[in-house]
Parts: C-alpha cells; structure tokens; sequence
C-alpha cells in the first residue's frame, strides 16, 4: 500500500513527496484548487502547514482536507531525486 512520509511545501502550490517506496517526487496541486474543497488550500498559510497522518499514510491540513496517498502517487512527478535543488517554499 502507497503511503506518504514526508511532504514538504514548494512554490505554487507544489508538494515534494516522499513515499513509503523510498519515492521521491513533486504533486502538483494547484489544479486542484478551482474546486469547492480544494479551494480553501490557496490559502497560503493553510496550504503550507501540510501535516502528515502517519497511520493513514495522507497529507492532512488544519482545516480537515486530506488527499488519498494513491492519487498522489498516480500523479506525483517522479523526474527529480531526493537530493535535487527544488525551490522550497519558505513561510
């Protein structure tokens, strides 16, 4: 089962991911946001205080959102590596 160990905010509205798999990759989520629950997310402040749910294995925010590991996973941007310079976002 995909599960999400670690998910670090980036600019515009972007998330490194780390998986259970030892995977590293960026989720794009800013397409998401057009829609009534993903919309509080372009909130800044919300967006960028990802948590994650270690027993789940998901991404939560304070505001109760959460995002199935699998559907990261499907469309997570594998092209980088851990050790890549990716612009982190910083609060």
């Amino acid at each position: 089962m995909i599960r999400i160990k670690k998910a670090i905010p980036l600019e515009n509205y972007r998330l490194k991911i780390t998986f259970n798999t030892n995977e590293v990759g960026v989720f794009d989520l800013s397409s998401w946001l057009d829609g009534p629950i993903y919309s509080k997310l372009k909130n800044k402040d919300i967006f960028n205080h990802v948590v994650i749910d270690e027993i789940a294995g998901t991404m939560v925010w304070s505001n109760g959102i959460d995002i199935c590991p699998d559907v990261v996973y499907e469309q997570t941007n594998f092209a980088i590596n851990e050790n890549d310079d990716v612009n982190h976002h910083r609060a």
